[in-house]
This record gives C-alpha cells, sequence and structure tokens, in this order.
C-alpha cells in the first residue's frame, strides 16, 4: 500500500486547503516546513505500519508514529493553539488520509474482507495517533486550572 500512497498534486493541494485553519496560515514558513514534515512522517510511518508482515514490526512503527504525533501536538501547544486546535489539525491530516486508502482499496480491486480489515487497521492507527497528539498537547500545555462549580442545593 506505500507503493500506492504517492500524494499527489491535486491531493496535496486538497489536504491544504482542509487543514487551513487560522492559526495555521499565520505560521511562519520554517514553522509550516516542521509541520509538512513531521506529517509526511507520519503517514510514512502508518503505511508501514498498515503495510508490516510482521505483528512486532508493525507495533514498532505505530510507536514510532505515535511520537511523531505527540511532538505535533506539543508543536500546537507551544504555539499557544488550543487542544480543540490541535485536533482540528489532526483530523486535516486524518480524513484524507482514510479517504484515499479507501479510494486505492477500490482501486486495486482488494476484495470487501481485505479492505475492510485495511480501513479498520488504518482507522485504529488513527485513533492511536490522535491520542498521542492530545497527550502531546497536554502535556506541553500544563495543567487547566478546574473551575469550582457550585453546588447544587435542595430546598427540603
Amino acid at each position: 500500500m506505500a507503493r500506492l500512497y504517492r500524494p499527489s498534486h491535486a491531493r496535496r493541494e486538497a489536504v491544504a486547503h482542509r487543514s487551513r485553519a487560522p492559526w495555521i496560515v499565520a505560521l511562519p514558513p520554517g514553522e509550516l516546513d516542521g509541520f509538512r514534515e513531521r506529517g509526511r512522517q507520519l503517514v510514512a510511518l502508518t503505511l508501514e505500519h498498515l503495510d508490516a508482515a510482521d505483528d512486532e514490526i508493525a507495533a514498532q512503527r505505530l510507536v514510532e508514529a505515535a511520537r511523531v504525533a505527540a511532538e505535533q501536538g506539543r508543536v500546537v501547544a507551544r504555539l499557544g493553539a488550543s487542544l480543540s486546535d490541535a485536533i482540528e489539525a489532526f483530523l486535516g491530516f486524518r480524513s484524507p488520509f482514510v479517504e484515499h486508502l479507501a479510494r486505492l482499496s477500490s482501486e486495486r480491486g482488494l476484495d470487501t474482507r481485505r479492505a475492510t480489515e485495511l480501513l479498520m487497521a488504518a482507522e485504529s492507527a488513527m485513533d492511536r495517533l490522535l491520542l498521542a497528539t492530545m497527550t502531546g498537547h497536554s502535556l506541553e500545555a500544563g495543567p487547566t486550572p478546574r473551575v469550582k462549580r457550585p453546588r447544587r442545593v435542595t430546598a427540603p
């Protein structure tokens, strides 16, 4: 699958357009390049995870991808963007990735069982990477002050 996942210019433009949150647009070119590089690493490691014939290698690639995702979350936090912003950026990556895998499965004539297994594995990997992104952001941002809510008092 990794060989087939060569992003076309049109797909790159579609992904760029979807993920243009105002805080991303405002990034200096160096920061934006870092986001793109980590995104390429996430794609490569996730595809290696999905393509691995050995369960141990697949698990290692997913751990590596989770480290990259956590770093992405930390960078988003350092830029002052919210956790919601970090999630939005991740989803801008996730959706086109899974959509592209689905199209490739169909174009390559994968049988329904194999295509379903591939998409379920991709979704599971993306869930783990989303959690890593959120954790990275939260650890970098530090604890959020809790707001005490007044207790409800019921009338006797």
